[in-house]
């Protein structure tokens, strides 16, 4: 700047604008203070969207009147877990009931699943169990869901039958455009196949009308392996009465889709339509064989002669389904006080195209414990001319088939 009197226009948001003369001597450093008059904003509108974070969901859980979790779709989606029930396991006083790998059915606070109820949206979902009204959630992907919150305190305007309590989701609301999509794989060591999983979600607005829209796909693959043995006494001995040995492979495929529609009247009040369907297809196989030495003559703490060898296999499909539909507006009146209404359509599937049974049996198996054996891990050996993988040495005992079917609704 050259020496001399010069111009200095000032200015900053909040503050009006200034201009200030400096005289500026050469080879000197001139410091001047500004002091500027403050001059408030005016706006016409000031407009925040953006989607519940787990800020939102702890003010929920504080304000809340009962004992409640609320976690948001941002913690969700920190959270390891594709399904609703692994994401919910991690909530206290929450567990889950694991089923080859994978979670099933919730318990809130020890109780059994028949006492808790699962909404979408407050809507109540119905039951995909075969004997109880307990709701399977493995088909319900998490990051269809904008948060998830566990009442364990009934309070009275919840159903009577929450005993335990009740499990509420809620999908995810038309917002600002946002475009989401995601694709994940693996594979199994012991399965040998590649697991897939992805989704793909849009959401955006138009001037009143908001709309959300998404889809998730996942296909697992798993085998388990596992060994069994039972253990007796024999003249104040203790020996193996029975040893058996299983393998699971197992198939897992999952389907969702779901959306949501939206109009704002405006003062804090909308319209809307809301859907889901989800799909969950299980194909598994067990294959057992099992060493009856009791069926036999004991020999010697170690040896059992003409015992009794017994291959099952079982293969069946588990095919649930479930569809949601509800319509509804909420309004908050100058007052302050909040009116929400609606109305709701719930149907699930739980159905066995085929569930099937094979026995095959072969006696005078003459059998030897190895007595150096790790017990929790015993090695039993053949010692006679029987061969217990030939299968033309088993005879048929039965076959079984059975077939289920039950459907459930809820308006």
């Amino acid at each position: 700047v050259p020496a001399g009197r010069v111009e200095i226009t000032v200015s900053s948001v909040g503050f009006a604008t200034e201009t200030f003369e400096v005289e500026l001597t050469s080879g000197e450093l001139t410091r001047r203070d500004f002091v500027l008059q403050v001059n408030p904003l005016s706006l016409e509108a000031l407009v925040v969207q953006g989607q519940v974070g787990q800020a939102e969901a702890f003010a929920r859980q504080r304000n809340a009147a009962s004992i409640r979790n609320v976690v948001s779709s941002e913690q969700l989606e920190r959270f390891p877990d594709p399904q609703v029930p692994d994401a919910l396991r991690r909530i206290p006083g929450v567990s889950g009931q694991p089923d080859r790998g994978e979670t099933g059915y919730i318990f809130i606070r020890g109780l059994s699943p028949d006492f808790t109820t699962v909404t979408v949206n407050g809507s109540r979902l119905p039951s995909t169990d075969q004997e109880g009204r307990a709701v399977e959630l493995s088909s319900i992907p998490s990051q269809m869901l904008e948060s998830v919150e566990v009442i364990k305190a009934v309070t009275p305007d919840m159903d009577a039958d929450a005993v335990g309590g009740s499990i509420n989701l809620l999908q995810r609301r038309p917002t600002v455009r946002q475009l989401d999509g995601r694709i994940e794989g693996g594979s199994h060591t012991l399965a040998g196949g590649a697991s897939l999983r992805g989704g793909l979600s849009y959401a955006n607005a138009w001037g009143p009308w908001g709309f959300t829209l998404g889809g998730d796909y996942a296909r697992t693959q798993r085998q388990t392996e596992n060994s069994q043995f039972a253990w007796g006494n024999w003249q104040d001995q203790q020996v193996l009465n029975r040893f058996m040995i299983q393998h699971y492979p197992i198939e897992r495929t999952r389907y969702s889709l779901n959306s949501s529609v939206q109009y704002d009247l405006g003062e804090g009040s909308n319209l809307f339509l809301r859907g889901f369907y989800s799909r969950y297809d299980t194909q598994e196989e067990r294959h057992r064989m099992q060493f009856r030495l009791d069926s036999g003559t004991r020999v010697s703490p170690t040896e059992a002669a003409g015992a009794r060898v017994i291959r099952q296999a079982r293969q069946y499909t588990w095919e649930r389904e479930i569809y949601d539909l509800t319509a509804g507006a909420e309004h908050r009146l100058e007052s302050g006080i909040r009116v929400d209404y609606g109305a709701s359509w719930s149907y699930a599937r739980r159905t066995e195209p085929y569930r099937n049974y094979f026995e095959f049996r072969q006696d005078g198996v003459d059998t030897r414990l190895d007595p150096t054996t790790n017990r929790d891990f015993p090695v039993l050996q053949v010692v006679n001319d029987r061969d217990v993988n030939d299968p033309s040495a088993f005879r048929m005992m039965y076959f079984e088939q059975r077939l289920d079917d039950n459907r459930d609704t809820d308006l």
